[in-house]
């Protein structure tokens, strides 16, 4: 990231993520990295207790970016509350909310909340500018699976390399993996930055089976067009 670290102070808007493991929050800080990098914003990291910060900023604008990992798909329905408490209520600005989940099934986007949980998270979030649903009947790792050429060539394989079908993309990954050197397994979180890094970021906002786009339309909302 560009520039040092700073404290929170002065935000124009608000951008959180909630998302549920490790790798989701890699990929999309890493995606975000892309985005204010290709449109020549800036961005740094903000001081945090408990979860990952930037501050992305262009013509004099400020964005507060951040990406809160609650662990668990059935964890998202219970962080409205840290919504409330940790970005609404310390900063007066327009906040807009990605909530990034897998789904049972597309016909039933929001099957593993509860009904009573889901209307309380829509309670929680309702002082947002915008709420959006990152959701899909995938893993992460079938997200990063929609540009298989780049994972390919970040493992050094042959771009006629079948992907392996059948299962989750996790599962998937860890078997394409196994195929390059039995020794080196696919390993989910922050050791998968290196190949969040290589995708072709521009590519899975068109294939990928989730709303990335949305997420470029909202920096520009809140910043403006690139410099």
């Amino acid at each position: 990231m560009a520039g040092g670290v700073r404290t929170m102070d002065d935000f124009d808007a608000g951008i959180a993520f909630i998302v549920e493991g490790h790798t989701e929050r890699v990929f999309y800080s890493e995606y975000m990295r892309h985005l204010s990098e290709s449109m020549r914003f800036e961005i740094e990291e903000v001081d945090s207790v408990d979860t990952e910060d930037y501050a992305i900023a262009s013509h004099g604008r400020r964005v507060h970016l951040r990406i809160n990992n609650v662990g668990s798909v059935s964890q998202i329905a219970n962080a409205g509350v840290w919504f409330r408490r940790s970005c609404v209520a310390r900063e007066d600005i327009p906040w807009y909310v990605f909530l990034a989940y897998d789904t049972d099934s597309h016909s039933c986007p929001i099957s593993k909340f509860h009904e009573g949980d889901w209307v309380r998270l829509r309670e929680d979030l309702s002082a947002a500018h915008d709420v959006v649903d990152l959701a899909a009947e995938a893993d992460i790792e079938d997200v990063m699976l929609c540009d298989p050429r780049s994972v390919l060539a970040y493992l050094g394989l042959p771009e006629a390399t079948d992907i392996p079908k059948g299962g989750k993309g996790k599962s998937r990954m860890k078997r394409l993996y196994k195929s390059r050197c039995q020794f080196e397994p696919y390993q989910a979180g922050s050791r998968a930055r290196g190949m969040i890094r290589a995708l072709d970021f521009d590519h899975l906002e068109r294939e990928a089976p989730i709303g990335l786009r949305r997420i470029r339309e909202v920096l520009l909302e809140c910043l403006g067009p690139a410099a």
